[in-house]
Parts: structure tokens; C-alpha cells; sequence
């Protein structure tokens, strides 16, 4: 989905297209994304070379901030610390190995520039940015219509995150395909 098709489909909901409305839909847009973004984890693999201090943002140019217990395998949990957006080797955790660090992925921005490039969103996910963008695009309005659209939006993220079948709001998502 493109910015254009996501405010094709909030126009489709209810919502004015009237050109004074286009800053409010990209508000709309961008608070549902960053909302939408957080409902699933991506993992990425990176290399360690014996530093013991790692920036992130260095290391991951989408990276936002680190996941609950960001690191899977080949450290133990006493080996490793994360100060700010960095991550610390002690230990064992020092020397050349590779690590799987989980982390959120800075969400995508939608602008006048930027609508006609594709979201960077998980399809599953694309219903539920729909939902949400119409319901902040809408508050302002018409509160019985976002109203309805902000349930729909729970009713549908409960349902995915069900079947995600993880005690928390989490879900590891594998992009390499393990």
C-alpha cells in the first residue's frame, strides 16, 4: 500500500479530501503508523567483531529502540547490557560472533513526497493502518464515525494478536524465513 491508496482509502471511510484537509491526514497518518509499526517485532541479524560497545543507530539505519529482551541466543543474559540505544558486551559476549538482536524499526513517514512510495508495513497489518489513520483523521469531525472505526480497529488488532499465540501484544516476525 502507498501513502496515495491509504488516503484514497480513509477518503472512501467518510473523511474530506478538501486540499485545507491534506496536512490533517498526514497527522493522522503518521500517528497510526507509529501505533500500527509497534504491534509486531522485525528481527535482523548483525555482526559483532569483538567491540564491546555497539550504537544501534550506527549499526541499523531503521533502528527506533530495543525490543523486550532484544537479544536471542549465543549470549547469556549476564554477557551483554544495553545503555541507551547501545548495546554492551561483557564477558563471554566479547569477541567476533553474531548475534540476533530484536528490535523496532523506526516507522515509515507519510508525506505530500512520500505518497506514492510504498509502505514499509506488514501486510497483515495494512487493515489495521486503514482503521486507526480513519479514526484520527475523523476525530476532529465526526466522533461517532472515528468512534466506530477505532473499535473496529481493536476489535481486528485483538483478533491478529490472538493469533499470534504469545502472551504479550508482541509478535516475533522472521524476515530471513527460519
Amino acid at each position: 500500500m502507498t501513502g496515495r491508496e491509504l488516503y484514497r482509502s480513509v477518503a472512501a471511510m467518510g473523511w474530506t479530501t478538501e486540499l485545507s484537509m491534506k496536512q490533517n491526514f498526514y497527522t493522522a497518518a503518521n500517528l497510526a503508523l507509529a501505533s500500527v509499526s509497534r504491534l509486531k517485532r522485525r528481527v535482523n541479524s548483525i555482526s559483532l567483531e569483538g567491540e564491546e560497545l555497539y550504537d544501534l543507530e550506527k549499526c541499523v539505519p531503521d533502528f527506533e529502540a530495543f525490543a523486550e529482551n532484544p537479544i536471542v541466543g549465543y549470549v547469556r543474559d549476564r554477557d551483554y547490557g544495553i545503555e541507551g540505544r547501545s548495546l554492551l558486551l561483557t564477558g563471554r559476549g566479547i569477541g567476533k560472533r553474531k548475534i540476533r538482536v530484536l528490535y523496532y524499526t523506526l516507522p515509515y513517514s507519510v508525506s505530500e513526497d512520500t505518497l506514492d512510495r510504498e509502505i514499509e508495513l506488514l501486510p497483515e497489518l495494512s487493515h489495521l493502518l486503514v482503521l486507526l489513520t480513519a479514526f484520527y483523521a475523523l476525530l476532529d469531525d465526526d466522533t461517532e464515525k472515528a468512534e466506530y472505526y477505532y473499535r473496529a480497529y481493536m476489535n481486528e488488532k485483538e483478533a491478529l494478536l490472538r493469533g499470534c499465540k504469545h502472551s504479550s501484544e508482541e509478535c516475533v516476525i522472521n524476515l530471513s524465513g527460519w
